[in-house]
């Protein structure tokens, strides 16, 4: 079952991928051949394949690990009778 830590740390995962991309896209460039495409140095895109695979990866596991566990039903109160 996931508790509040194991979502904790996947969130801060996924938080630190993002940042990972955004830094990637400060080297983007315009193409000054085709200006509707973007350049950017091969690392930075490799660095953006890497971020997006793995917050896809966490995405995954956090649904199935939510998924796989029944739902749990509170009762404030019982119905009347």
């Amino acid at each position: 079952m996931l508790d509040h830590d194991d979502i904790a740390h996947a969130l801060f995962g996924i938080q630190q991928m993002t940042l990972v991309v955004m830094g990637a896209t400060d080297h983007l460039g315009r193409s000054e051949v085709e200006p509707e495409y973007f350049n950017m140095p091969a690392a930075d895109a490799e660095m953006i394949c890497f971020a997006i695979s793995d917050v896809l990866r966490r995405v995954e596991e956090l649904k199935d690990n939510l998924r796989a566990k029944p739902p749990v039903v509170i009762r404030l109160c019982e119905p009347p009778s």
